[in-house]
């Protein structure tokens, strides 16, 4: 299965640590890194990487990343890459096969989310979200930036950051069919809103948007130094290692 990471926006609350988020460093590894090497642990062997800002210095290290772990990695550029992040999905849309990852690069995961995820029944006109259930009790999240995601029997009814009633949280790790390319056009035009969020509204309306609760496994959003310094911290109590993987 494919795997599409989105990799093209400036990281602005943690444009300090480096000129690149996706090329942060996380124990001696960038973050764009982590999360590949944690999409083959799943068995993924092919990604499509969609770049933005500091375009040229991701694909460059993305060119000798694919070298030296012998994957496939595609590089698509968004140079719409300061706006509404459904616009970099729709990037790959001549590049993917039916059904195919979604990911974040700034979004450290277990292999093991992955590994169940790519299981699950998804079918040509649904997209597929893995949800942390754990709402008050993932430390690691941040309530201020973090989706929220209000879910009844396996499908999404609302989905947003500012939505009041909520009981999991969006890890930014899809499952999709191509529909969710249609699904971002139309929110596009609908409502002005090109985010992948969006998108999933569009979907969640006809019952087309699906959850998947990820349990316990280790999962975080990196955005800030704080949260650079606490995924530290996490990937060391797992016992991991710059040239480990998570």
């Amino acid at each position: 299965m494919q795997s599409v990471i989105l990799a093209a926006g400036m990281g602005t609350r943690i444009a300090s640590q480096g000129p690149s988020k996706p090329l942060l460093r996380l124990l001696g590894r960038p973050l764009i890194e982590w999360v590949i090497r944690s999409a083959m642990q799943a068995g993924v062997r092919e990604f499509v990487v969609v770049t933005g800002y500091q375009a040229a210095t991701v694909e460059t290290f993305l060119h000798g990343l694919a070298e030296r772990l012998d994957v496939s990695v595609i590089r698509v550029r968004n140079d719409r890459w300061q706006e509404a992040n459904g616009l970099s999905a729709l990037r790959v849309l001549g590049w993917v096969r039916d059904p195919f990852i979604l990911q974040m690069s700034d979004h450290l995961f277990d292999a093991q989310i992955l590994r169940q995820l790519q299981r699950q029944p998804v079918g040509r006109d649904q997209v597929m979200l893995a949800v942390d259930r754990g709402v008050g009790v993932n430390q690691r999240i941040d309530l201020d930036d973090v989706t929220r995601v209000q879910e009844d029997s396996g499908r999404i009814v609302a989905i947003g950051k500012g939505i009041p009633g909520y009981n999991a949280y969006d890890t930014g790790i899809f499952l999709c069919s191509r529909s969710l390319f249609d699904a971002i056009e139309t929110s596009q035009a609908r409502h002005a809103d090109a985010s992948l969020s969006g998108a999933m509204r569009v979907l969640a309306g006809s019952g087309r948007a699906l959850t998947f609760d990820v349990g316990n496994l280790f999962w975080m959003d990196i955005d800030t130094e704080h949260d650079l310094r606490a995924a530290a911290v996490c990937l060391e109590q797992r016992g991991t290692t710059a040239t480990g993987l998570i």
